[in-house]
Parts: C-alpha cells; sequence; structure tokens
C-alpha cells in the first residue's frame, strides 16, 4: 500500500479484496468493498466519487465492520506522516484490546485534491466499540493499570464521546463512565468532560495518593499509616490536556460514600470504622456530611464529623466544621493531641467543638464550644500525684479557652483548679487553684533546695497562675492560709508573693529561679513564729529554741550542686523571750563554770532548765556556704553573750570567738573560770565577763578559754556589747 499519506509502503501480506463497482463522466460508484484475510472478512467498505474526471473531484467514503487489535495499532500509526509522538506514544500503551468499527463515514463536498488532516477530522463520523483493553498510564502518574476496558465510542465534528464506560483500575471498579472530549486542537489542547461511577479500592489506592495528600496536610494525616475499604464513588469532572498530559480538571465534584471505611492511626490503640456519611470534593471545598466514626474495639465512643474544609488558598481551612464527640476513651486517645508527659487523662470525653475560619485570609480558625471529662482524671506532667474529677470541662469561646475542674480531689484532698489560655494566637497558661490541704511538694518544680531533683515537665509555653489552700505543709512545716503566685517560662520561674501562717507566725517568701542552671534566689521574712515547734522539725523531741522567731533573709545558690556550699547573700534573725535548751555550744560553755553558787541564789540551772533570754539576734553575710557575723547577740535574765566569725554551712563548722557576761550580781563566778582566774575577777571587779575561741563541728565543737587582755576591745569591738553593762568608771579611753 503506497500514498503520499504514508512515509512507508505498507506489506498487506496474503488478503484478499473484492468490490463491485460502476463508473461514469459524473459519478463513479465502489461497492461490495470487502478485505478479507484467512477467510476471515475484516473490513466492508463503499465509496462514491463525484466528477470522477474532473480536478474538483469529491469523495464519500463508508465503512463497517473493521476491526483493528489496538497494540497494532501503533505499527500503522507510524507509517502515517502527521501523527504525532505523543499520539503514538499513548496508542502504545494499550498492551491488549480490540476496537471494532460498527460504521465510519467520511462524506464532504470538499475537493479530494484538498483534503488533509482537518478535512478527516472535521467531517469524519465514526461509531465504534472498546472491548477488553488494558492500559498502562504513564510512570510519572504512579496509577495502577486499566484492564478490562469496555466502552461504546462515537465521532462526530471533532468531537469524541465513550459511553457506557467500564474497567477495572487495579482493584478499583469503574462501573458507568461517560467522556466528552473536543478534539479540534489536538493533540496540542483537548477539552473534555466525563462523568463516572464505580467503586475505589483504598488499600490500594491510599498508598499512592497518601505522600501527596501529606505534602498539603502534614498534621493529621501523617498519623495515619493506613485507609482501607471498599468506597462507592461518584465523579463528574470538566478540564483540559495540554499535549496529552493529564493535569487536575479545573471542575471537579467527587462524590464519596464512607461506609465502611477503616483507618489504622500511629500511636492509637484502636482502628476506626465509618459507619455513615459522605465526603464532596470539589475545587474550591471538600464537604463532609455527617461522617460518624467508631472506636473497633472494647473501649467505645464514636465521633461526628460534620461541615467543609476549604482548598483555597489554603487546605483545610474549615467553615463551619463541628466535631462531636461521644463516650470517647481519654486514655487511648488524649496521647495523639498531647505528650503524655505533659498531660494525659482518664475517662469519657463528650461535647461538640465548632471550627470556622478566620474573618481575614491567614488568621487562625476561630473554636468554640464545650467538652466534658466526666467522672475521671487528670494528670499533669508538673504533678506527682493525678487530681480526681467528678466532672472537667473545656470550654473554647473563639479567642481562647478555659478548662474549669469545680470539685476534684488531690491525694485525696479537696480541690477547685482552673486552666486558662486567654489568647490562642498568642498561647499562655493561667492557672488558679484552690485547695483544702495541700502538700506542696505534690507540685514537682517545689522542693527542699537541697533534696532530690524531680524534673518537671511543662507545657512548652508559658505558665502563671495563683494557688490558695486552707492547710498546707512544705515536707515537716504545717501552714494555713497559704496563697501563692507562681510562673514558668522556658528561660525562668518564680514563686511570689507567698504567704502563710505557720506556728502562729507569718510566712512570706519570694523565690526566683533559672532554668538553664537552677540558681534560686531566696527572700523571705518570718514574724511572730514558734521557734520551739519549728525547731522540733530539726530535732523531734529535743528542740534547742523556744521563742518568738522573726527572721528576713536574701540568699542564692544552686539548687542542683550542693545548695549549702554555694549559698551566698545576708540573713537577719531575731528570737524574743526565749529559751536556748541543750545546745551542745551553750552547754560546752556552761560546763567550764562552778555554777554551785549560782544556784543557791534561787536561779534555775541553765544546764537542765535551759538558758533564757530576753532576745536573741544577729545579722549574718556570706558567700559560697561560708557566713560571717559580728554581732549574734544573746540578752537575757542570766546573761548576756555575744559572738562573732563564721559559720560555714557545706560542712557544718564554725570558727567563732563568744563573750559571756553572767548576771552583773554574781561577779564571783569569774574566778571559777579556769585560765582567767581569780587575778581577772580581782583586777576587773567591775566587768564580769568571759571570753571563749569555738572551733569544729556545730554537733561536737571545741571550747576553749580565752583571756581578756583588753577590757575596752573586749567589750566594744569583739563581743559588741553595749557599755552600760559595764560600772562607771571600769573601762577608760
Amino acid at each position: 500500500l503506497l500514498g503520499k499519506a504514508f512515509a512507508d509502503p505498507i506489506s498487506l501480506g496474503d488478503y484478499s479484496l473484492h468490490t463491485d463497482y460502476r463508473a461514469a463522466p459524473e459519478q463513479a460508484y465502489l461497492s461490495g468493498f470487502s478485505i478479507q484475510h484467512g477467510g476471515k472478512r475484516l473490513l466492508e467498505a463503499a465509496a462514491t466519487v463525484a466528477h470522477p474526471y474532473d480536478t474538483a473531484r469529491t469523495l464519500a467514503l463508508s465503512v463497517s465492520d473493521f476491526r483493528l487489535s489496538i497494540p497494532q495499532a501503533d505499527a500503522w500509526l507510524r507509517t502515517v506522516r502527521g501523527v504525532s509522538p505523543e499520539t503514538i506514544s499513548l496508542v502504545n500503551r494499550f498492551d491488549a484490546g480490540e476496537l471494532t468499527l460498527t460504521q465510519a463515514i467520511l462524506d464532504t463536498s470538499q475537493p479530494l485534491r484538498d483534503w488533509n488532516a482537518a478535512t478527516v477530522r472535521d467531517n469524519l463520523k465514526v461509531e465504534a466499540t472498546l472491548n477488553a483493553a488494558r492500559f498502562t498510564p504513564p510512570p510519572e502518574l504512579k496509577l495502577p493499570s486499566i484492564d478490562r476496558a469496555e466502552a461504546a465510542l462515537s465521532y462526530s465534528s471533532a468531537t469524541l464521546e465513550v459511553t457506557q464506560g467500564s474497567a477495572e483500575i487495579g482493584k478499583t471498579l469503574v462501573t458507568d463512565a461517560t467522556i466528552r472530549a473536543q478534539l479540534r486542537d489536538a493533540p496540542k489542547r483537548i477539552q473534555y468532560t466525563t462523568r463516572l461511577k464505580g467503586e475505589l479500592d483504598l488499600d490500594e489506592l491510599y498508598p499512592l495518593f497518601a505522600p501527596a495528600f501529606r505534602k498539603r496536610v502534614p498534621d493529621p494525616l501523617e498519623r495515619i499509616k493506613d485507609i482501607s475499604g471498599d468506597v462507592p464513588i461518584d465523579v463528574s469532572a470538566a478540564g483540559e490536556l495540554a499535549g496529552l498530559v493529564w493535569r487536575v480538571p479545573q471542575r471537579y465534584l467527587v462524590r464519596l460514600n464512607l461506609r465502611g471505611v477503616q483507618a489504622s492511626v500511629k500511636g492509637a490503640p484502636s482502628a476506626i470504622a465509618i459507619e455513615s456519611g459522605t465526603a464532596t470534593l470539589q475545587p474550591e471545598a471538600l464537604q463532609i456530611d455527617r461522617v460518624v466514626a467508631t472506636f473497633i474495639g472494647p473501649q467505645g465512643g464514636n465521633f461526628v464529623l460534620n461541615g467543609s474544609l476549604d482548598t483555597q488558598p489554603h487546605f483545610p481551612t474549615p467553615r463551619q466544621f463541628s466535631v462531636e464527640l461521644h463516650s470517647i476513651p481519654a486514655d487511648h486517645w488524649l496521647p495523639l493531641l498531647f505528650d503524655p508527659d505533659q498531660l494525659s487523662a482518664k475517662g469519657p470525653i463528650g461535647g461538640q467543638i465548632l471550627i470556622n475560619a478566620g474573618a481575614h485570609d491567614g488568621e487562625k480558625p476561630v473554636v468554640t464550644g464545650k467538652l466534658t471529662l466526666a467522672p475521671g482524671e487528670v494528670q499533669l506532667g508538673f504533678l506527682r500525684a493525678p487530681i480526681v474529677t467528678q466532672s472537667a470541662t473545656l470550654a473554647l469561646d473563639g479567642k481562647g479557652m478555659e478548662v474549669s475542674i469545680p470539685s476534684s480531689q488531690i491525694e485525696g484532698e479537696p480541690l477547685q483548679i482552673t486552666f486558662t489560655v486567654p489568647d490562642l494566637s498568642r498561647p499562655a497558661l493561667r492557672i488558679d487553684a484552690a485547695a483544702g490541704k495541700l502538700d506542696f511538694e505534690v507540685m514537682r518544680f517545689i522542693r527542699l533546695p537541697w533534696s532530690q531533683a524531680t524534673p518537671p515537665n511543662f507545657f512548652p509555653i508559658p505558665v502563671t497562675g495563683h494557688i490558695t489552700a486552707r492547710a498546707a505543709n512544705f515536707d515537716k512545716l504545717v501552714m494555713s492560709n497559704v496563697a501563692s503566685d507562681f510562673s514558668h517560662d522556658s528561660n525562668e520561674w518564680n514563686v511570689s508573693s507567698f504567704t502563710a501562717r505557720a506556728y502562729g507566725g507569718r510566712v512570706d517568701l519570694n523565690i526566683a529561679g533559672r532554668a538553664r542552671d537552677n540558681w534560686i534566689q531566696i527572700k523571705s521574712a518570718i514574724a511572730g513564729m514558734n521557734a520551739h515547734q519549728l525547731t522540733e522539725l530539726i530535732e523531734p523531741g529535743k528542740p534547742p529554741l523556744a521563742g518568738e522567731l522573726y527572721a528576713r533573709a536574701d540568699l542564692r545558690a544552686n539548687s542542683d550542686v550542693d545548695f549549702f556550699d554555694t549559698l551566698s547573700g545576708a540573713a537577719t534573725i531575731e528570737v524574743r523571750d526565749g529559751t536556748l535548751n541543750r545546745f551542745v555550744l551553750l552547754t560546752r560553755i556552761l560546763s567550764l563554770i562552778d555554777l554551785k553558787s549560782w544556784l543557791t541564789a534561787h536561779l534555775p540551772n541553765p544546764m537542765v532548765a535551759g538558758v533564757p533570754f530576753k532576745s536573741l539576734t544577729g545579722d549574718f553575710k556570706g558567700k559560697d556556704g561560708n557566713f560571717h557575723t559580728d554581732n549574734l547577740k544573746l540578752e537575757g535574765p542570766l546573761m548576756t553573750a555575744s559572738a562573732r566569725g563564721d559559720l560555714k554551712l557545706g560542712d557544718g563548722t564554725l570558727n567563732m570567738r563568744i563573750g559571756l557576761v553572767p548576771f552583773t550580781t554574781v561577779n564571783w563566778i569569774v574566778s571559777k573560770i579556769p585560765v582567767m582566774g581569780e587575778n581577772l575577777s580581782n583586777g576587773s571587779s567591775g566587768l564580769l565577763a568571759a571570753y571563749f575561741q569555738v572551733r569544729g563541728p556545730v554537733s561536737n565543737p571545741t571550747v576553749t578559754p580565752k583571756p581578756i587582755t583588753s577590757v575596752a576591745n573586749f567589750v566594744i569591738q569583739t563581743l559588741s556589747l553595749p557599755i552600760n553593762i559595764i560600772k562607771p568608771n571600769t573601762v577608760h579611753p
């Protein structure tokens, strides 16, 4: 077969041809034209030529009963001039199937000499069927092959219509497909519309499309491991192919019946099964209509999704999107949203939230609604014990959120607590709590500075709050009427405006800390506290001090290293109307004195009853655990004592000089002190004083009596005692 239309001759092989013809000057007919191969008819045709002997001759042609093996068609197309490589490549992707030409008619008044591809395109009419075709899509589409494709085809006026289409796309079934394509500008440009129905096999398709979905919506889709189920689908679309390259249609509508779909979620205790509901996808939005999903397994619970998610300009942009929760087990599903080390809960969650896009492009969605946990437990990362709730409510007002737990318990004690985030666009958490009785160490970030740290796990946002308690304890310290503010962020934490009643007095406290190294600053004040009860915490049954305690301190230390070795700052103490009881240091000093004559004066034995005093005062300043005082002083009816020197808190040792002036009417006591002897007493009968050097551990000090070489120096500089304890004319300038 030769001709200008063919790039190369076509060798037909062993074929037979039969036709009847009639020719006349005005018209020639070709009828009964048939081609057979091996006794089988392959084609029938007829033709009419008007003015066959004129250069303006025209041709009308009809062909019927033509069968073409599609995989062999590309070999024919390669011989035809003007057929684009894209068309040949497209046809070459068919590796099975037969095209049956029921009828093809080409009838035009255009002279044969002027025919071209456009003549055939615009005047050809074709009716055909496609049978058992198999097509492999281009690899870049990553789609499964199309198998068992069946369709009725009709072509007229450069328009191709495909009806009654069906196919198997992998495991997905297409049961009714219609395509209408405008081929006038093909292959450069093909406009099309399509409508199809079928059933999607999500087990196969989800892995193909999941990467593209996750790029657009990384969370929460990145949590979905797989989706399975057979989903009825109804699709309509209109678009354009440019150069036979498929792109997302300009207009489309995809409606899915989601009943029977199951999804597995990373970290979830069970799969999710959809009981009912539909999804409708269009270029501008994904509409979710009453999708009811349940949890497979004994934990139960379900949720309902309803509303739309805009795809432009950013997907997903919610529009009146609601989520209803019904008895959702918090302990199973909350870990998908929050780090369990920061927040976990037990109990059923129910309620509804509504999510709507912000008023302006780029604004975060507005979230409103209410969720309830009842009854259950809430465990916060900075608490050592859970909050046991009767009812906990999460309310969202479109700007912020509030979690209210009005009636609950922590470690068996009543608690009311509220968590508030006033503005979700600038997240900062506010905590307000009122406790009946509270152990402060239930909050992991509160501990004795020298105790082992238990790292708290705070939310990764700034936290502030206020807490009150009718009764509380911090380690062994028992308090009442407690109130405090606190704050915490990634850099610093503070406990401020802390006030409490304890042992008949008042405690005021401020603590500031640095997150990077746990250096803390403590500013405290104690007023009117019972020192007997306080010191009994240190030595149960043997409190060394009684009286009314007042103190102020401003101290800094590293609570992560050695608190006492790093302690620096200043402190002032005052104890009024008290007694020193069995204090080792004082006991050893008094043991150096013969008290027999003293006791006959009807005064209590200080070795037994302790040393009473009107006041015990002193100021301390120090650095790196070494504190110094120049004015530690005790004044009482039995004696006046003063000390200066150093106290090392790290190893609990002291190095001090202590002066003691007994009751002024008993000046004989000085003569009973070794080393000093009667010389001191006789030489300075108006001054009754003893002087000691103390070194070593506080619990086991070494006491050494020292002679007084200068009364004035001893009184004014060493002891810091007032000059009026000395009788007139005793000390001279």
